[in-house]
């Protein structure tokens, strides 16, 4: 199996980081940070499914032909990251981030 080299790990710890560093700072920074650490966990969670679908979607256009379920299927997650992203004024945040989660 081969091992990814160090500048992919670096760049993949970094892209990971946004959670816990959000996280953290809701759950034991200054209550004046909560409601931008909230915030920035929901956002950062859209723009991983967004790049999750992106990946996808390349993996799949370089294929002869590509198949249209999957590519529609790619296109599930951003879409799905935005929409919860968009209805933060109107749900819960603990129910935006299951969604994310699921």
């Amino acid at each position: 199996m081969p091992v990814a080299p160090a500048p992919v790990w670096v760049l993949a710890l970094v892209g990971v980081a946004g959670f816990p560093v959000a996280a953290v700072i809701y759950a034991f920074g200054p209550v004046d940070l909560r409601f931008a650490a909230i915030h920035v966990l929901l956002t950062w969670s859209a723009v991983v499914l967004g790049f999750l679908g992106g990946i996808r979607w390349s993996q799949e256009s370089m294929r002869d032909p590509p198949r249209f379920l999957r590519l529609a299927a790619a296109m599930l997650p951003p879409l799905a990251g935005g929409g919860l992203l968009l209805a933060r004024d109107y749900l819960a945040a603990d129910w935006i981030i299951g969604g994310f989660i699921a």
